[in-house]
């Protein structure tokens, strides 16, 4: 196989990337046409794009995918077959900033009582996360599933109405009731909850790998990353979570 990338003159803003390959004439599945080769998407999105996508069993050797986590390479199948190839993982983590805590919490029950405490509006909030449509809807879905409820069972329909559900959203609504995230968090989507934060008005926030280079470098500098990974883990079923980062102002 052979790439190559074609590009216009100044004025034009978008580039082609053209794949030559044999595969077209292999393939067991017919692919919508369009005006591109190569894509770049996320795992979730696969299964309503397999129209214009191509299974990649046939163009990758199998050799070649032994360095990639299994559990990442499953994520890109759909019904057993291969339609992409992890570039990165994109899993949000917990930041905290070290100047108002000492170590990260180790359970969400923890974490909410640490949210309380550093708690000082206007000037911080103790925890952050995305306020509305997909952003929220995320977060309360990993909340749900670490605490044991299902929004996509094997049925398609959703069991959210037990103790796990109940606990993850009590436990949003207790964030906003008790004052421990901005009032306007309702209207804020990915890049105001990691402006709030990266600008030092947040102590806790969960926040995506894709924010590291504004957090690096466009921070007043005052900000120094300082990795302290750690689990935080359900209060409910004590089920894996998310990761933490620690921020350190000085």
């Amino acid at each position: 196989m052979s790439a190559a990338v074609h590009c216009g003159d100044r004025n034009q803003s978008q580039c082609r990337l053209q794949r030559r390959s044999s595969y077209a004439q292999s393939s067991p599945r017919r692919v919508a046409r369009g005006p591109y080769d190569l894509v770049s998407t996320h795992t979730k999105y696969v299964p309503s794009q397999l129209r214009f996508l191509a299974s990649l069993d046939r163009l990758i050797d199998p050799t070649l995918l032994d360095d990639f986590v299994p559990l990442l390479l499953e994520l890109a199948r759909v019904e057993g077959s291969l339609y992409s190839v992890p570039r990165n993982i994109d899993v949000r983590l917990l930041h905290f900033r070290t100047d108002l805590i000492d170590a990260a919490p180790s359970t969400w029950d923890e974490l909410l009582a640490l949210a309380r405490e550093v708690n000082s509006p206007p000037d911080h909030y103790g925890f952050i996360f995305p306020g509305r449509e997909s952003g929220l809807f995320g977060t309360f879905f990993e909340l749900c599933e670490m605490a044991g409820a299902r929004l996509f069972p094997d049925n398609l329909v959703p069991d959210i109405e037990n103790e796990g559900g109940r606990w993850a959203l009590q436990l949003l609504r207790t964030f906003y009731e008790n004052g421990l995230v901005p009032p306007q968090l309702p209207e804020w989507h990915y890049d105001k909850v990691h402006e709030c934060f990266r600008t030092g008005h947040a102590a806790m926030v969960g926040d995506w790998p894709g924010y590291y280079s504004l957090i690096a470098t466009r921070v007043f500098r005052r900000f120094m990353i300082v990795w302290a990974l750690v689990l935080i883990l359900s209060a409910q079923r004590g089920s894996r979570s998310l990761m933490a980062a620690a921020i350190r102002l000085h």
